[in-house]
């Protein structure tokens, strides 16, 4: 990941490497704050509010609750889908895969949220493919980098 002088601009570059690697429309970095029962969006647009929620709220919240990967095609459909994050992330969700992103001691720091998987078919952008086994492995390998350059970012503003 590049240097950056905000930890917000190493979240934006965070999200559009995992994007680009999983060809998924667009990705949310969520950051987890246990001691006040809420996580934020921390990759929003320059100028934009990074919102936050209820932990347990939405695939993300669940995603940090339990520490489980989730993959979801009609993600709308499913129970543990919450709009609001929708409208945050100015998407509108088909496909989703969420990988929690978890600290050397387990804890976990926050959640990398996938959504709209694209299919590339000639040179036109087709949403609504599935992501993969091979995608949930790739995020799952590069999560702990992204988290490793947030902490270090983190060291080095201090």
């Amino acid at each position: 990941l590049p240097f950056t002088e905000s930890r917000a601009s190493l979240f934006r570059a965070a999200a559009e490497i995992l994007r680009k690697l999983t060809d998924a429309e667009s990705c949310a970095i969520f950051e987890l704050f246990e001691t006040q029962g809420e996580f934020q969006l921390r990759n929003a647009p320059v100028g934009h509010v990074e919102p936050r929620f209820p932990v347990g709220r939405g695939v993300a919240g669940f995603a940090m609750a339990t520490g489980q990967s989730v993959n979801l095609t009609g993600a709308q459909s499913d129970p543990r889908f919450h709009a609001r994050i929708d409208r945050a992330t100015a998407n509108e969700t088909s496909t989703l895969l969420c990988i929690p992103l978890k600290e050397s001691n387990g804890n976990v720091f926050g959640a990398v949220e996938l959504i709209n998987k694209i299919q590339q078919q000639d040179t036109v952008d087709i949403l609504d493919d599935e992501f993969v086994l091979d995608d949930e492995v790739m995020v799952a390998d590069v999560a702990p980098l992204v988290l490793a350059a947030v902490k270090r970012h983190e060291r080095f503003r201090r």
